[in-house]
């Protein structure tokens, strides 16, 4: 009997953990879990941004397919933004209406391998192949001999970072917000592990299958990177919370450290958590314009490296 009522308790336990997943997902942003269709984005990107243009891409090879959203002109530098886990290139949405970057920039937003359109449910643990496969979309869409930036978030934020450090060739301005980029500095939870998760595996959205597999790899992909990051030698910004619970901000402090090659700004939030890409847009945003100046030499870096403290919102 004793047995029976533990056994039952630790069920309920972890349906309810299961729940309250989902939900907190839920609640932090509709658009993370969200993947809608062609003609979905089209109308709604269309009615609001009209003089830009706006496409959808797909990226296929004998392995994989990637869906990729492409808004701008082609004649601006190109932006690559990528989403953390689990998420879409939905989870970017507020930044494909923002006019004041589309006028600076042409946005590639892809879905990340695994995640909305590009195969929804079929993960791919290996942030080496899940560069080479961006690197494979930027090749495809950047004709022009503009600058290309690169943005990723959270888990987006170590595709980002190998990418820069795999193609250091095709990449000329790197962002890193809230990244998770060196072992053992985030939080994972008791209910990923097995055999915890096979209990309620079933009950939740495919991204957040996907979401959890790469968590369990995490260790052992980001070490695989740890003796690459004298590869990057482009101007870099990293934005971190002091008070980000799920990845450490010793993930950007490290991160400064490592990147003896190249100019490094550094901003820290003392307020935040680790959604900054929604809190923090108007930050971020002006942050990504002074990127841009320094790679083109309208902003000295000398003046622009340095460590930031910020109390307050931007």
């Amino acid at each position: 009997m004793l047995r029976l009522f533990f056994s039952t308790q630790l069920r309920n336990f972890l349906l309810l953990g299961a729940l309250a997943l989902v939900l907190v997902y839920a609640c932090v942003s509709p658009k993370i879990m969200l993947s809608p269709s062609e003609m979905q984005i089209y109308q709604q990107l269309s009615s609001v941004c009209k003089e830009f243009p706006t496409q959808i891409h797909y990226l296929y090879t004998q392995e994989r397919k990637v869906r990729y959203l492409v808004v701008g002109h082609d004649s601006l530098p190109t932006l690559m933004m990528l989403h953390g886990s689990p998420g879409s290139m939905m989870s970017y949405w507020d930044y494909l209406l923002d006019k004041s970057l589309l006028k600076q920039f042409r946005l590639v937003v892809p879905d990340k391998l695994g995640y909305g359109g590009s195969e929804l449910g079929k993960t791919e643990i290996s942030l080496e192949k899940q560069a080479y496969y961006m690197h494979l979309v930027l090749k495809k869409e950047v004709k022009n001999k503009q600058p290309i930036f690169l943005m990723g978030t959270s888990y987006g934020g170590s595709v980002a970072a190998r990418l820069a450090m795999d193609y250091p060739e095709s990449i000329q301005g790197l962002m890193l917000v809230s990244a998770s980029l060196f072992p053992n500095m985030e939080t994972t939870y008791l209910i990923s592990y097995r055999p915890f998760w096979q209990m309620v595996r079933w009950l939740l959205p495919k991204a957040l299958w996907v979401a959890n597999d790469e968590k369990l790899s995490h260790h052992e992909q980001l070490a695989k990177m740890q003796n690459l990051w004298y590869k990057i030698h482009v101007p870099c910004l990293i934005i971190h919370s002091y008070q980000d619970n799920l990845i450490s901000v010793n993930n950007a402090l490290t991160a400064y450290k490592q990147l003896k090659n190249a100019p490094v700004k550094l901003i820290l939030l003392e307020d935040g958590n680790h959604y900054i890409i929604w809190n923090y847009q108007n930050l971020i945003v002006n942050n990504l314009l002074q990127l841009k100046a320094v790679v083109l030499g309208k902003l000295k870096e000398n003046i622009w490296v340095k460590v930031v403290r910020l109390g307050q919102k931007e």
